[in-house]
């Protein structure tokens, strides 16, 4: 009898170990975007829609970039009647949810620009997910006043 549990429960770690779960490679991000930024401006940040077209929820943690030393996910929120940005440790993104990172939204804050930001440029840009996994995407530089 021990064996057959002991087996039974081998054959459930077996199982378990083999599932499969949704990671950044399976969202859907259209659109990224950013303005360009003047000389003097060391920040930026990159817009787009997101879907998880997946059954299962997916959590972003942040990212990286070569054009910036510190990529983070920032929220635009009121708060005791003032509007500000709050930076986001995670977002969870739901199965099947859409999130629109826009200007007002949320968006993802470049920190320590390298350099500035040129229209026309495209650069490339890592969304890091909770379970290590990441989707890479390209973002493409609109003038400043677009």
């Amino acid at each position: 009898m021990r064996n057959r549990v002991r087996y039974s429960l081998l054959a459930l770690g077996l199982v378990g170990s083999t599932a499969t779960f949704a990671d950044c490679k399976d969202l859907d991000v259209k659109g990224a975007w950013s303005r360009a930024t003047a000389p003097v401006v060391n920040v930026g940040a990159v817009y787009f829609d997101l879907t998880n077209t997946t059954s299962q929820a997916v959590t972003l943690i942040g990212g990286s970039t070569p054009v910036s030393d510190t990529v983070e996910l920032h929220r635009r929120e009121m708060k005791n009647g003032m509007m500000g940005m709050r930076h986001m440790h995670a977002v969870k993104v739901a199965a099947g949810q859409k999130l629109e990172f826009q200007p007002g939204k949320y968006h993802v804050m470049l920190i320590g620009l390298k350099h500035p930001l040129k229209a026309e440029q495209v650069f490339p840009l890592s969304l890091q997910c909770a379970d290590g996994s990441q989707r890479k995407i390209e973002v493409l530089v609109h003038k400043i006043m677009q």
